[in-house]
């Protein structure tokens, strides 16, 4: 299967969820719009009117009903967590679905990491007026922004570490009614890996976007700022994009290093 026919799949799924819930906005966010193949992750966003139990799980049904009609050779699976899970074994891409109503949205966009401003300008949307009509970050990138503890920041990445833990949220269902949980768990040793090289993209990521203003850096633009910025880590952080290979004890350094840099910023 080709993307665009992927993408294909996806809005009619969008499309069929729209006419039994309050869905406003749903598209593609993320790596996959800058990439020629399929990634291994594809992040979606569906933005509710109110979303209720019945509207997630007919949604969440939608897409499993989708995964299992186009697995043939590649087999798709669901990721209902929004944290930096990845699949871990081959030939397995995942819809990682960031399910919100427009309220939750809006709270989050003005509270949450660089994704959220980045949402608003680069996304491939599939189903509902435009994103910006929800909601329209105009603040400026702030040391703030980058640094808080809560909201997937430098400091909230350092505590992840530290408390060995990988930090997400996830819906959870009681008295037939549904509530946004913020959980954790220790990560088993294949997804070690995976949130190390995930914690230290992101950050760095967000970095060159707060550096640049620019919100869809490439790969050559934060190898780039990494050799200026980071000459003593820059080896390093070429070898964690090209051959996905790191370990705690250096991504804590880069992490303390990017910490301090925009600390003494002015």
């Amino acid at each position: 299967m080709i993307k665009n026919q992927l993408q294909f799949k996806i809005k009619n799924t969008l499309d069929e969820i729209a006419k039994k819930t309050s869905l406003i906005w749903g598209g593609i966010v993320g790596s996959f719009i800058q990439k020629e193949i399929i990634p291994k992750d594809i992040d979606i966003l569906l933005i509710y009117e109110v979303l209720t139990k019945r509207e997630y799980e007919f949604t969440i049904n939608h897409f499993k009903k989708l995964a299992k009609e186009i697995s043939n050779g590649k087999r798709f699976i669901i990721e209902e967590r929004n944290g930096p899970f990845k699949p871990i074994k081959k030939k397995v891409t995942q819809f990682h679905l960031i399910i919100q109503s427009r309220k939750f949205f809006k709270y989050t966009a003005q509270t949450a990491t660089l994704s959220y401003i980045e949402w608003t300008i680069n996304n491939l949307p599939l189903y509902g007026s435009p994103i910006l009509s929800i909601f329209e970050d105009k603040r400026p990138i702030t040391k703030e922004i980058l640094l808080n503890t809560k909201y997937g920041g430098i400091g909230s990445s350092i505590k992840s570490l530290k408390n060995k833990k990988i930090y997400y949220a996830v819906y959870r269902i009681k008295n037939n009614k549904i509530r946004l949980c913020i959980e954790s768990k220790q990560p088993a040793n294949k997804e070690i890996k995976n949130s190390l090289i995930g914690i230290i993209k992101a950050n760095l990521m967000n970095f060159v976007k707060w550096k640049t203003h620019n919100y869809s850096p490439s790969y050559n633009d934060i190898i780039k700022i990494s050799k200026t910025e980071f000459p003593k880590y820059s080896k390093e952080i070429d070898r964690i994009y090209s051959k996905e290979k790191t370990t705690k004890r250096q991504v804590e350094k880069i992490l303390k290093f990017i910490k301090e840099k925009v600390e003494s910023s002015i």
